[in-house]
């Protein structure tokens, strides 16, 4: 008889949580409102210089790494307007590296640095901290607060933590 309390008791407490989970948890799905890839971007970037987007829109920093934004998704969602950017992270140096510690991206909209939001998706996982040998790559998944949804956004990429004076580049995008 105790042996059945205790099952009851703990299989009630873990429908409760899923229900509270389920009820709790934001849905993280950005918007249907629009989605926007590479395609329509202007990107910025002088090829001579060491970091730089070639013709394909792949970003090349110092040749040891490189980056392709592969979608584009924005919109509001629980009162906040937000923009969701999915990336392929290559790691081309001879050791392993991860995005979150090789590159460092700044989002920037009417020439204001845009606040970076922590969001989980399931549909969308972020390995930005997952170690990536030579040659390989992984996907990256980066969240920033709109101040609106009209003008333009630039990203702002770079070699990452410690290496201050290295080059950066730019690539826009128009949102409507």
């Amino acid at each position: 008889m105790k042996k059945w309390i205790i099952t009851t008791v703990l299989l009630i407490c873990i429908c409760a949580g899923a229900v509270a989970y389920a009820i709790i948890a934001p849905n993280f799905n950005i918007s249907e409102k629009a989605k926007q890839t590479t395609g329509n971007s202007i990107a910025s970037s002088d090829k001579e210089s060491a970091n730089y987007i070639d013709e394909n829109k792949l970003i090349h920093l110092n040749d040891e790494y490189t980056i392709q934004i592969k979608e584009l998704q924005y919109g509001t969602k629980d009162d906040k307007k937000i923009a969701m950017f999915v990336m392929e992270y290559t790691n081309n140096t001879s050791e392993y590296d991860s995005y979150g510690m090789s590159v460092l991206c700044k989002a920037y909209q009417s020439d204001r640095e845009l606040k970076s939001t922590i969001t989980i998706d399931d549909n969308y996982p972020n390995e930005s901290m997952t170690e990536v040998r030579n040659g390989q790559s992984t996907q990256v998944v980066q969240y920033y607060e709109l101040e609106n949804l009209n003008d333009n956004v630039y990203l702002h990429f770079r070699k990452g933590w410690g290496q201050s004076d290295s080059e950066s580049v730019e690539i826009y995008y128009t949102l409507k």
